[in-house]
C-alpha cells in the first residue's frame, strides 16, 4: 500500500524532474550524460509512482463494490 503524502509528492517529482531532464540536455558540459540520467530516473520512477497509485486506488473501488 502506497501512503496518501505519495501521490502529491510523485506529482511534484514528475514536473521537477522533467523540467531538470529537458534543462539538463540543453547544453554541452561535463556530466551531462550522468545529471540527464538521473532526473530521467527520478521521472520515469514518478511516473511508475504515480501508475501504481492509480492501480492500487482502481482495486479499492472495485472491492468496494462488492462489498455492498
Amino acid at each position: 500500500m502506497l501512503p496518501r503524502w505519495s501521490l502529491p509528492a510523485a506529482a511534484a517529482t514528475a514536473v521537477v524532474s522533467y523540467l531538470g531532464w529537458t534543462a539538463a540536455g540543453a547544453d554541452e558540459y561535463r556530466g551531462r550524460e550522468i545529471l540527464t540520467g538521473l532526473a530521467a530516473t527520478a521521472f520515469w520512477l514518478s511516473l511508475m509512482v504515480l501508475a501504481a497509485f492509480a492501480v492500487q486506488r482502481a482495486v479499492a473501488r472495485y472491492r468496494d463494490r462488492d462489498r455492498r
